[in-house]
């Protein structure tokens, strides 16, 4: 058995500076204008205005709910709700917290970060007492967490996402607050958009940090920053809006297809758009045609899509095969090479520093101009075994490696970034350029000249 502390380097310094934009991208072997998602039913869960959904390090359901009353009626106590084994014939649906919205408001956002912990967003219409909450896993409030487990930024708080100590806050329709997502110390903020902009929900991709928002059935990006140089993001519309400004309006970031996924009218349709801004549809047939989708997020294994339903309180389910397994180089083009770059010589090479955090040396990557190797493993497991002794600890790896910044990710304790990686098969490996880009990602079977290919053009 390898000795996972051959994988390990010192800590990095913390992270300080701009990081430059990269595009979402599909690489070639995935791109497909046609839909692979095919609608299967609905959850058997109870009847809730279903608005939010997110992930949980488990692979279960984080889900919010809305107050359809009609205006005039009393407040409504609202639950959080937690549904485990969603992909199950028989979901458990555990109610997390309450509180109580007037009609035609609910909660704004949910979301959950490595260990579990759920934040909750209230929209109550009005700056200065919508709020952001923290509870434990059990339901419990983190009192640790702002005042009391209670954040009040003073603006209207919606759409809500959470990346490694950074939690993220869409306020005011077109503006997102970063915040320590264990303190709920202030960090930064984006630049409001240059033109009013009704963004309501956003979603990151952890590769190029890039953060996507949904407006008025639109698309729209922050990037070239991360979120602890919020300031530096740069806005751009991806898509054009196509409806009025819409309570119930989400967006994720498909994980496998490098995709972002929208229901951006009332009725039933879902929207997959590309970072070009090419478009497929998928019509929910589940759905009435003139339903209110609003939120959707796909399962770990990245078979499963869940859409939720506001009008008929439902969360449907839409299945697609498998994505695609076989190792993807999206920029094949390696650089010429002679006998004595490509044969090792020998002589031992130096062995590249292995660091345990994605999130920690990301901005290493971007200052030093250095391509990344994200590999993900999980202890004592013999294809993570069999890959490190005969490939990511040899000399021909290491000489290879001398350029890269390197860094493993213990899926047991990062089953979240592993997912939003797209990870779902153990051992998983993913070459960035220093921007993000996905240069070459392998699943399970890595042939070593594979890799030392990608490796080779990634230089």
């Amino acid at each position: 058995m390898v000795d996972v502390s051959a994988l390990a380097g010192k800590a990095t310094q913390p992270l300080l500076a701009l990081l430059a934009l990269a595009l979402l991208t599909v690489s070639a072997a995935r791109a497909n204008n046609e839909t692979q998602w095919r609608p299967e039913g609905t959850l058997a869960v109870p009847p809730f205005a279903y608005s939010f959904l997110a992930a949980t390090p488990r692979g279960d359901l984080l889900a919010a709910t809305f107050n359809s009353s009609n205006p005039g009626d009393p407040p409504m106590e609202l639950p959080a709700l937690l549904i485990r084994n969603p992909t199950s014939a028989r979901p458990e649906v555990v109610e997390l917290s309450r509180h109580p919205f007037e009609p035609q408001r609910g909660y704004g956002g949910i979301a959950s970060d490595a260990d579990g912990n759920y934040f909750v967003s209230g929209d109550t219409g009005e700056a200065s007492t919508s709020f952001v909450r923290k509870f434990r896993e059990d339901g419990t409030p983190d009192r640790s967490f702002a005042n009391g487990g209670v954040l009040r930024p003073g603006r209207r708080c919606m759409g809500l996402e959470v990346l490694g100590d950074f939690l993220l806050v869409t306020a005011d329709w077109g503006q997102v607050l970063v915040f320590d997502a264990e303190t709920g110390r202030p960090i930064g903020a984006t630049a409001r958009p240059p033109r009013p902009i009704y963004v309501r929900d956003i979603a990151i991709d952890p590769r190029s940090m890039r953060i996507f928002g949904v407006a008025q059935g639109g698309v729209v990006t922050w990037g070239r920053a991360a979120p602890w140089e919020a300031s530096n993001y740069y806005f751009r519309p991806i898509s054009q809006s196509r409806t009025e400004p819409r309570a119930g309006e989400g967006i994720s970031v498909d994980p496998f297809r490098r995709t972002v996924l929208i229901t951006p009218v009332r009725g039933n349709t879902l929207l997959e758009i590309e970072g070009s801004g090419r478009v497929t549809r998928t019509v929910v047939t589940t759905a009435d045609s003139n339903a209110h989708l609003c939120d959707n997020v796909i399962s770990f294994d990245g078979t499963v899509l869940f859409v939720s339903d506001i009008l008929d309180r439902k969360i449907h389910v839409l299945r697609r095969p498998l994505p695609q397994e076989e190792p993807v180089v999206a920029r094949a083009t390696p650089r010429t090479t002679t006998d004595e770059t490509t044969t090792d010589t020998g002589e031992t090479a130096p062995r590249p520093t292995w660091h345990r955090s994605y999130t920690d040396v990301v901005q290493m990557a971007r200052e030093e101009n250095r391509p990344m190797i994200v590999y993900f493993r999980r202890p004592d497991f013999d294809p993570c075994t069999e890959l490190e002794r005969e490939v990511l600890l040899t000399n021909e790896f290491n000489r290879r490696a001398q350029n890269f910044v390197c860094v493993f990710e213990d899926v047991t304790r990062s089953r979240l970034l592993a997912y939003r990686f797209g990870a779902h098969r153990i051992p998983h490996l993913v070459i960035l350029d220093p921007q993000g880009e996905t240069l070459a990602e392998f699943s399970f079977d890595i042939p070593a000249d594979a890799l030392f290919a990608a490796m080779e053009a990634a230089n």
